[in-house]
């Protein structure tokens, strides 16, 4: 999920400190959940759709960025194709 969303967001701090944080806590067995909502609404490029960065993201895909759900249409297929 993290490097999906870092695809779409790769400026987004919040969201590279998640995945670090993921990954140390996978490494000692621990779960990475609950995460506090404020942290994934940072972070979730679903919930990010009107950020400036994923809004572009959307328009270079020609999806156009006044629709809402253009780009969260844009973000479900991508996500469905993606490859880490």
């Amino acid at each position: 999920n993290a490097a999906f969303a870092l695809s779409v967001e790769p400026g987004n701090a919040t969201l590279r400190a998640r995945q670090t944080q993921v990954r140390s806590l996978r490494a000692r067995g621990a779960p990475s959940l609950p995460v506090p909502l404020a942290e994934e609404c940072a972070s979730n490029p679903f919930l990010r759709w009107d950020a400036p960065a994923v809004r572009a993201w959307c328009g270079a895909r020609d999806t156009g960025t006044a629709s809402p759900a253009a780009c969260l249409g844009a973000l479900r297929a991508a996500k469905d194709e993606f490859r880490a």
